[in-house]
């Protein structure tokens, strides 16, 4: 245990210096097992286990449909109608900001990617509406975070990886933790709006029918996928595919704004973001390797045993922990570093390993918008052209109402369990 500890700590650090993670993971991981004397045939195995797997193609799929929707217009027709679905209440325009994202993120399951594609068109718009560049920043950084809860989701299908839970009954969970925040979220936009007197935005019914009509496709691609997976007729590994080329059928022959050079450059995109997600999996299977060897799951239940914590306060701890690491890490390493030691926890504890991943993705895209990592408040300084300090400073409130929504979803599992258990 105590080898274990300190190859973490050294992970961290080298992380914290700007090594890839990676890299880091995968040298303190090979070097740890062979300094214990491990041969080195078994450690070449554990790097290719945790990608063998047919439902991991689902990643590629689903990063290039984000990709598609936002070359090939598909973001901006949908912007346009929860602009003039919603945009007529308090706040419009940062009330337009959340749909849009409730919407086009739960298409993607995407948080960095469509924070990028909204920020490039509502930051702007939502500055002219009378809002600052910094709110408008940081409500596109948070409000990015359903896209990883709304089914369908590339950390859930991770998941569902690593742990071997239900991926259907994991994209249904998701739904109502998104409402929360998108609802929670709603809630403080309109009485900020109201505040700082925000002009609203006049209602036009023929706009609406408009802009319905020509994002009406794209609007109901989700349940398309949803249904195809729930009914049986297709794995999500096939809607993944059956999605992306859904995507690419919209932006050509729909709305025909996809041409050969985008293309490519989808591709492109695609597969850098693949090959890194799939080599930080890979080596994350060595890390695993060495934890288990190292009995770290079983000393943390032993802890928690004298602890005497039950399932409510486990998921709090977890939380709690997972927050603090996504100030420094990565959630995709926070996942693959937690993932395999506190599973056996948590069903000791007779938690719900479907309730258990949710709240750990809601722990884990908290991250997203922490300082200083906080990879979606990266992205909107780049687009918004915002200074990273300021939205560093003015994350907080928006921090605290993404962690009353996380302590929801712990303190009240029948909510996210509503949907599973109703179809399962």
């Amino acid at each position: 245990m105590i080898e274990f500890i300190f190859a973490v700590v050294v992970w961290i650090l080298l992380i914290i210096i700007g090594i890839n993670i990676f890299i880091s993971l995968g040298l303190i991981s090979i070097l740890s097992l062979i300094i214990l004397g491990h041969p080195v045939q078994s450690i070449a195995q554990k790097l290719i286990t945790p990608i063998n797997s047919y439902s991991l193609l689902a990643v590629p799929m689903f990063i290039l449909a984000s990709e598609i929707m936002n070359e090939g217009g598909i973001t901006k027709k949908i912007i346009n109608f929860s602009e003039n679905f919603i945009g007529w209440i308090r706040g419009g325009l940062a009330q337009t900001n959340i749909m849009a994202n409730l919407i086009i993120t739960g298409i993607s399951g995407s948080a960095v990617a469509e924070a990028a594609g909204v920020g490039k068109i509502l930051i702007p718009a939502m500055h002219k509406n009378g809002f600052s560049k910094v709110f408008s920043g940081c409500l596109t950084a948070t409000a990015s975070v359903l896209g990883p809860l709304i089914p369908p989701s590339i950390p859930i299908v991770i998941f569902a990886t690593l742990s071997g839970a239900s991926v259907g009954k994991l994209f249904l969970a998701g739904f109502v933790p998104g409402i929360i925040v998108a609802a929670i979220l709603s809630i403080y936009v309109y009485f900020y709006s109201k505040n700082k007197r925000i002009k609203k935005i006049k209602f036009s019914l023929s706009k609406l029918k408009n802009s319905f009509f020509k994002s009406f496709f794209a609007i109901i691609a989700p349940f398309i996928v949803l249904l195809g997976i729930l009914s049986g007729y297709f794995s999500a590994t096939e809607s993944a595919a059956i999605f992306s080329l859904y995507c690419l059928f919209l932006s050509t022959l729909i709305y025909k704004e996809m041409t050969l050079k985008k293309f490519k450059n989808c591709f492109l995109t695609t597969s850098i973001i693949t090959s890194k997600i799939l080599i930080i999996l890979s080596v994350s299977g060595i890390f695993t390797y060495f934890a288990t060897l190292q009995g770290v799951s079983k000393s943390l239940l032993n802890f928690i045993l004298i602890q005497d914590l039950n399932s409510t306060m486990f998921l709090i701890f977890m939380g709690v922990i997972i927050i603090i690491m996504g100030c420094f890490l990565d959630g995709l390493a926070i996942m693959f570093l937690l993932t395999p030691i506190l599973i056996p926890i948590s069903n000791s504890l007779g938690i719900d390993i479907v309730h258990f991943g949710i709240t750990m993705i809601m722990g884990l895209m908290i991250g997203l918008i922490t300082p200083p990592f906080g990879p979606s408040l990266f992205i909107v300084a780049e687009v918004g052209n915002i200074s990273l300090t300021k939205l560093f400073y003015s994350i907080f409130p928006f921090v605290i109402l993404l962690i009353i929504s996380l302590l929801i979803i712990i303190l009240f599992p029948d909510l996210i369990m509503f949907l599973p258990n109703l179809y399962y």
